[in-house]
């Protein structure tokens, strides 16, 4: 087997153990199969700073906490020093070598010297593979400081030098281990000088018992050193502390106070429950990792201090990992992907009245490793939601609830067409998954585009707010109503979206005029901004507007825009800072009641104009006043050409989203006009730390293809959890493709926005969109009782510029045994053209196995779909499917086995193994 598929074992173990339990298609999956595997981790847990005490050293204050530990594992070296480094039988076996060995702080750091010799022979160990690692109690604290802390030991000698402060006056307990081995150390007992005097050493001395009664200097023990946070997992221990004599018996009634102490109980991220006091010689304290200013992650180094004078000293380290709540599916063997399962991804109205599908969902948790477990026995709430269901024009029939970790859900069309997108989210929580129907029309459906006035359908025809000649870089709005074609009634809540040309725009080297060339439809209406471009010799743009999203439906819309001559003067605007303010009746801190929008008026050498008179008006919902505008000055321009306006919502005006519109008349009387972007009208803001964007799609076809098209959904909520509900405007922006440039939440607080390709490079290397949401939105405060402050909140999320040109796939053998066995294949593309890189291949990637001769086991193995998930990010990355050949009693002929992979765009490549 080559080397890659080493990390295949577990899909291997899987295959393997479903056919000698002779599982069939309905087995419950046993193990999980990562997609992507992670290199294993060291397991520390029986390194004898866990493991508890029995007999008269385990009976601390508060409890007897009877728990066996694991046997360290048998050193490989030793370690220890040499008092002459040119001979290596003067080793002296677990010491450290310190000069000097009492420090006077403020003075010359203390040299330390370990060498690490073979476990049996007075022999040097040489390699730069291992390394010495110092730690104390002082400088887990931060009171002290090894340089380097990390010595690479390739003369089987290192060096380092301890430098400890004012509070690391007294003793401190120095410790030196090879490598991860913490079972075989090497120590030394530092007393440090105050620089105002010497400090002579304590009677007593603090630390541990490990699981041979052997006491422990400066070793805090820990029943559980590895703690997990979050659904399913443990994030408390149980810390013993031990206080004992010279000859390591546990001093009786010696009244000392016992202070915890580290980052996270400092932070608030941690809480200690203990008495403080041990009169038994012994304390146990229980460490939580998580405090009243939230979860503490990664290590944090716990000290306890005994007494007043902080000479005795003991510390561990905490690793503190979380645990993910996850929704998914799982696939046809069983493993866990972070998208939901749809019984049928295609709907159509011609085949059933209300086509509708089951929807599977699992709810577990996902480890740092990408191991998933399924919550069983805890009640989990989930809630589904799409465009078509948020309209009702779809329906989910589900209970919203399960205790089994598994939830199966109906959804039925009921007058959506096109491709919908389905989340679930887990209650209360930004973690969601989704799949999407194509939701197919009944034959003889029409839609119509066009725009409403007055109450009139203007059918084919795109609406304009600007009937004259449109100067150069001047703005006029476009909107354009999507109806049914009979009744000519507006249509709303279908996953739709239009798709915008410009003849100006498609000249070569021209500059789009058009804000956005691609809108969703959803709310049953659009507006897009044009800003007149040179269009050549031509004296008018043709905007065209069509129908996209469901296959068999058309409809069209243009509009002739006039263009005037270049005219003498130009007029812009800048971004409203901010663009969401509070409504005037609320007052708070740090939330704005108050916009400002500056304008530019340029002449035609691009230089600012002083002293003319911009007017701005609001471009009005419902042609009703919403806000109120106070010109800064009049509206005159300053030095530069800027004029500024003030912006404050109307009273009355609590939740409403509007435009300004800048004019200015020049002299030979061309108007300019430019509008602003869109301002909102809120009381709650988006909370930074509840304001989430994601995909659909993690891995999209789109390597030299324009016009592919992934929706992304933004959820945001304030920092009660409460939802925004409505009128907040989000804006994006990507680094590759285009995407709208803004959206406006809705009433269960999220929005809907689609990133297309343009222009996706088909050179070698890897690309990715970067595409971020951001908006005006509530901080987290800089501590837990400090001021919330507001300032733009973002939240990104990242897409590989995948290819279905060029897939590969292989097998791990080419051989099948004659008995059968597990057979594993992995599909991937060379992103780089290195023949060496390995990157997914687009979602929707299916991988096939077929065997003559033999039988798949379980059936459901021969299949797979590639799912969307942030696995495929990774790199390198592989689609991996593994079966189970069982050869056929009877056969007269060779087994053969052929894998074959088709990506969504391109053409199938495959494998073979035979007998």
């Amino acid at each position: 087997m080559s080397g890659k598929f080493l990390a295949r074992a577990s899909a291997l173990s899987l295959v393997a153990l479903l056919a000698a339990c002779g599982g069939d298609d309905g087995s419950t999956p046993i193990v999980n199969v990562n997609p992507s595997p992670q290199e294993p981790t060291e397991d520390n847990s029986g390194d004898g700073t866990n493991d508890n005490t029995d007999g008269e050293a385990s009976n601390p204050d508060t409890g007897n906490g009877d728990t066996g530990g694991n046997t360290p594992p048998e050193p490989v070296y030793r370690i220890g020093y040499l008092t002459d480094i040119t001979d290596p039988t003067t080793f002296v076996a677990n010491q450290i070598q310190a000069t000097p060995p009492n420090p006077l702080i403020g003075n010359e750091p203390a040299r330390l010297q370990v060498a690490i010799l073979k476990e049996n022979s007075d022999e040097l160990v040489l390699g730069v593979d291992n390394t010495v690692t110092f730690f104390s109690a002082c400088a887990s604290s931060g009171w002290a400081a090894f340089g380097p802390e990390s010595v690479s030991l390739d003369t089987g000698v290192g060096y380092s030098e301890y430098t400890p402060d004012e509070r690391c006056a007294g003793q401190d307990v120095l410790y030196a281990r090879v490598n991860h081995n913490f079972s075989n150390l090497a120590k030394i007992t530092m007393t440090n000088q105050s620089p105002t005097g010497s400090t002579p050493p304590s009677a007593y001395r603090v630390g541990s018992f490990d699981n041979s009664s052997i006491f422990q200097e400066g070793i805090l023990d820990a029943t559980t050193p590895v703690l997990t946070s979050g659904t399913g997992g443990s994030n408390s221990t149980d810390l013993r502390l031990a206080i004992v004599d010279n000859n390591d018996d546990p001093v009786i009634s010696s009244g000392l106070s016992v202070e915890f102490t580290s980052m996270c109980l400092d932070a608030g991220r941690a809480k200690i429950e203990t008495t403080g006091v041990t009169n038994s010689g012994q304390l146990l304290a229980i460490y939580t990792a998580e405090g009243p200013a939230g979860k503490c992650l990664g290590t944090d180094s716990v000290y306890a201090l005994a007494g007043t004078d902080n000479q005795l000293r003991a510390s561990v380290d905490l690793s503190i990992n979380e645990n993910n709540l996850a929704i998914g599916s799982f696939d046809s063997a069983g493993t866990f992907t972070q998208t939901l399962a749809a019984e049928k991804t295609t709907l159509d109205y011609n085949i059933e009245t209300e086509p509708s599908t089951s929807i599977r969902s699992v709810i577990g948790t996902l480890d740092n490793s990408g191991t998933f477990d399924r919550i069983i026995g805890k009640e989990s709430n989930v809630e589904f939601f799409s465009t078509c269901i948020d309209s009702g024009l779809s329906s989910i029939d589900t209970t919203g609830s399960t205790a089994s970790g598994e939830l199966i859900s109906t959804y039925k069309a009921n007058g959506c067409i096109g491709d919908d997108t389905v989340y679930a989210r887990i209650t209360d929580t930004d973690t969601i998954a989704s799949t999407t129907l194509n939701i197919l029309p009944k034959q003889g459906q029409e839609l119509a585009l066009g725009f409403f006035n007055t109450g009139t359908f203007n059918k084919g025809v795109i609406g304009n707010t600007r009937s004259t000649p449109l100067p150069l870089g001047v703005q006029t709005k476009l909107y354009l109503s999507i109806a049914d074609a009979q009744t000519e009634t507006q249509i709303k809540g279908q996953p739709l979206s239009i798709k915008l040309t410009s003849r100006c725009g498609e000249q070569q080297g021209a500059i789009s005029p058009l804000s956005t060339e691609n809108a969703s439809v959803s709310l049953g209406y659009i507006e897009v901004l044009y800003t007149a471009q040179s269009c050549g010799s031509r004296t008018e743009d043709l905007v065209r507007a069509e129908l996209e999203g469901v296959a068999g439906l058309t409809a069209t819309a243009e509009t002739t825009i006039a263009l005037a001559e270049l005219p003498a003067n130009s007029l812009t605007t800048g971004r409203p800072t901010p663009n969401s303010i509070a409504p005037s009746w609320y007052s708070t801190e740090g939330r704005e009641t108050t916009s400002t929008l500056s304008v530019q008026l340029k002449d035609s050498q691009n230089n600012g104009i002083e002293g003319e008179s911009v007017t701005f008006t609001l471009d009005n919902p419902g042609n009703t006043d919403v806000a109120v505008l106070e010109p800064v000055n009049g509206g005159k321009t300053n030095e530069d050409g800027y004029a500024e306006v003030k912006i404050k919502a109307a009273v009355g005006f609590d939740n409403v989203v509007f435009r300004v519109i800048a004019s200015y008349t020049d002299t030979i009387g061309s108007l300019l006009e430019a509008y602003s972007a869109p301002i909102a009208v809120n009381s709650k803001l988006p909370y930074a730390e509840r304001f989430s964007l994601s995909t659909s799609n993690f891995a999209p076809d789109t390597r030299g293809i324009n016009g592919v098209k992934v929706p992304l959904t933004l959820l945001a909520a304030d920092n009660q959890g409460n939802r925004i509900r409505g009128n907040t405007v989000v804006n994006f922006e990507t680094t590759v493709g285009s995407i709208e440039p803004e959206c406006i939440l809705d009433n269960e607080g999220r929005c809907n926005v689609t990133w297309e390709s343009l222009n996706i490079s088909n050179a070698p290397g890897a690309g990715y969109a970067e595409i971020r949401a951001y908006t005006h939105g509530t901080l987290a405060p800089a501590n837990a009782n400090g001021p919330t402050p507001t300032g733009e909140i973002d939240s990104t999320v990242r897409i590989l510029m995948t290819t279905s040109t060029g897939v590969s796939v292989e097998l791990d053998t080419q051989t099948i045994p004659a008995t059968g066995g597990a057979l594993c294949a992995e599909a991937f593309v060379d992103l780089e053209g290195t023949n060496s890189s390995m990157y997914s291949p687009p979602v929707g990637t299916t991988m096939e196995f077929e065997v003559t001769n033999g039988t798949l086991i379980p059936a459901s193995s021969s299949s797979y779909t590639l799912g969307s998930s942030s696995a495929l990010l990774q790199t390198p990355y592989s689609f991996t499917g593994c079966t189970f050949i069982e050869p056929d009693s009877n056969r007269t002929e060779l087994m053969k086995l052929t894998v074959t992979v088709t990506p969504p765009g391109g053409t199938s490549a495959f494998d073979r193994a035979t007998e």
